[in-house]
């Protein structure tokens, strides 16, 4: 019972640490996604 119950808090402090970490990964893809539309825009002018 033990050992399931530590997979359990693992598996809960993996899921609180990709919901702090994605949020900055997924801001950082919709930076990127602006930069290389207005890059795109500049050449297409």
């Amino acid at each position: 019972m033990a050992e399931v119950g530590n997979l359990g808090f693992a598996s809960s402090d993996v899921v609180s640490m990709w919901l702090a970490i994605y949020p900055l990964f997924a801001f950082g893809e919709l930076v990127n996604i602006h930069r290389a539309a207005h890059d795109q825009g500049e050449i297409r002018n």
